[in-house]
């Protein structure tokens, strides 16, 4: 028999693994004293320890993180069993805040003295690198700890990450990566000349806000060519990471084989942790939708090859999670790697069908149950 039972709680986030223990992703709020944080919490300024995973949550606990301006965090949670399987890897959560520190001390150099030092950023590039070539099981980490501040510099590391995973499954070399990595980290520098009460606005932008924000892509080619000297390629990244094979981005309208490959790798990136992240105007989508979208438009607006290579480095459907297919079965994830995603029907008693999610054959992922 598979193992898997759920108990549902309210307001419940997100229930994923890191080898036998079962996790949730919860907010602040609803989080109680007596309970055993799972993921380590970084500060956003310095990228220094805010509290250490495996600590016992206290009061003054969660007045810091409030106070930080936390919105969540990742708790044990032993109310939720799973049957034991490999669990793939997330990157490092004290390199990915490393990284965001990082970048912002960058970007203050832009402000203040008017250019960006993007050497400083190398090392910890190559140290995400270093990591995912270390490990063919490191896939993307959906559950980072943010919040609305910090976004602009998370997002920025995260799309460095991805497209570093797809790259990686693209049999990219370390040179390659290094230089990919420097323009996803960077591709959206231009929004440094943007106003904060742009980027944050809830609600929709006025014509001329919108024109402001499309001019990013320019905007950062410019810093990052007068600033990045090992390659012209990251300058290319921020300028054309809006473009789409069919022509309908911008700041050009290119197409296809004029798009750079790179470019192409950081615009699925870009999208794919945009909609799976929380912004003041917006919820975040979960990751199958999110994938279920850009692969809709593999062909047509993004580059099919790289949405491929994405599959292997997200896994949307966790292991003992049910979904609801196109064709009515209900089906329950249970083993997952870069390359298969296998799930049996929950209604047949024989447990003899199997479905590959990543290669579902005309079927579609309908749904997530509880």
């Amino acid at each position: 028999m598979l193992a898997f039972r759920i108990r549902e709680k309210a307001r419940l986030v997100s229930i994923f693994q890191d080898g036998m223990n079962t996790m949730r992703k919860m907010a602040i709020a609803e989080i109680k004293p007596g309970m055993k944080l799972a993921k380590t919490i970084y500060r956003n300024d310095d990228g220094r320890i805010l509290l250490s995973a495996k600590s016992e949550i206290k009061e003054s606990h969660i007045q810091r993180l409030l106070d930080y301006n936390y919105e969540f965090a990742v708790v044990y949670d032993n109310d939720i069993e799973f049957e034991e399987e490999t669990v793939l890897k997330p990157i490092k959560e004290e390199t990915r805040s490393k990284a965001v520190a990082l970048l912002k001390q960058s970007v203050k150099h832009i402000k203040t003295d008017g250019f960006l030092e993007c050497e400083d950023l190398v090392p910890v590039i190559q140290e995400i690198i270093e990591y995912i070539l270390a490990d063919p099981l490191i896939v993307y980490n959906m559950v980072a700890i943010r919040n609305h501040d910090s976004y602009t510099f998370s997002h920025s590391v995260n799309v460095c990450v991805i497209a570093s995973l797809i790259g990686s499954v693209m049999g990219f070399d370390r040179n390659e990566l290094q230089i990919l990595g420097i323009g996803a980290m960077l591709h959206d520098i231009g929004k440094v000349r943007i106003e904060l009460k742009i980027l944050n606005k809830k609600d929709p932008l006025e014509t001329y806000e919108f024109d402001l924000m499309k001019a990013h892509p320019l905007e950062g080619y410019e810093i990052l060519r007068q600033s990045v000297h090992m390659s012209y390629l990251p300058a290319h990244v921020a300028l054309q990471h809006h473009e789409r094979e069919d022509g309908s981005g911008y700041p050009k309208r290119l197409k296809g084989t004029e798009i750079h490959l790179f470019a192409k790798i950081v615009a699925v990136a870009d999208v794919f942790d945009a909609m799976t992240s929380e912004r003041v105007y917006k919820a975040a989508a979960p990751a199958y939708i999110a994938y279920q979208e850009i692969a809709d438009k593999a062909g047509i607006q993004f580059y099919r090859p790289v949405v491929e290579a994405l599959t292997k480095v997200i896994t949307p459907y966790p292991k003992g999670s049910m979904w609801l297919l196109s064709n009515g079965d209900k089906v329950i994830v249970t083993n997952v790697t870069r390359l298969d995603c296998l799930a049996i029907v929950v209604t047949d008693s024989t447990q003899s069908k199997v479905y590959n999610l990543y290669k579902p054959a005309g079927i579609r992922v309908i749904q997530k149950m509880n």
